[in-house]
């Protein structure tokens, strides 16, 4: 009876966990919508304004969600190690331990003491430079240049047709006055 309610709590600790990693990717799952969508509202605000500012500006935020977004990959990382000492019956972990991003778990993943076979999980720079975070920010943050590139030259054309047309009226301004030679003759 006593193994029974061992093995009853372990398949609950389990479950926990494994709602937690659930969440965690759900919530990076909204970050990177929520990137691409304060990053689209920058950049057609930027297009429309033809404003290099905006476009640069766009990059704050990219930059703020990729950070966001790394933190919820590494964490979830933790709670999978996490997961899986508890599924390996490792006598070491507490029952219904949910401290997958403690110091300690992390210093113990990171050196291997861990039944966890992925020691990476334990760096957070693994995490931000995951292929999935890379492709997603540094498209957005090449997008945001190619964007204030943009708006720089509308920005400049339009000065440009600005600094002809003003030549242009001048030049039919000083067709309109005589000049001296005429007068004079």
């Amino acid at each position: 009876m006593e193994y029974e309610d061992l093995e009853q709590s372990r398949l609950t600790h389990l479950e926990l966990i494994q709602t937690i990693i659930a969440r965690l990717a759900g919530n990076s799952f909204l970050v990177k919508g929520w990137a691409i969508t304060v990053a689209g509202a920058f950049f057609g605000f930027a297009l429309s304004s033809h404003s290099t500012g905006l476009a640069i500006a766009a990059a704050i935020p990219v930059g703020a969600f990729w950070a966001l977004d790394a933190y919820f990959l590494h964490a979830e990382r933790l709670f999978r190690a996490l997961y899986d000492e508890v599924r390996s019956k490792d006598e070491s972990v507490t029952p219904f331990a949910m401290g997958a991003t403690g110091k300690d778990f992390v210093k113990r993943v990171r050196n291997r003491e861990t039944t966890c076979d992925n020691h990476t999980a334990a760096s957070r720079a693994r995490a931000f430079f995951s292929l999935t975070l890379v492709a997603l920010y540094i498209g957005l943050l090449l997008a945001a240049g190619v964007i204030a590139r943009t708006a720089y030259c509308q920005n400049h054309s339009h000065q440009q047709k600005r600094d002809c047309q003003t030549a242009v009226q001048a030049d039919r301004m000083r067709s309109a006055i005589p000049s001296r030679s005429a007068s004079s003759s």
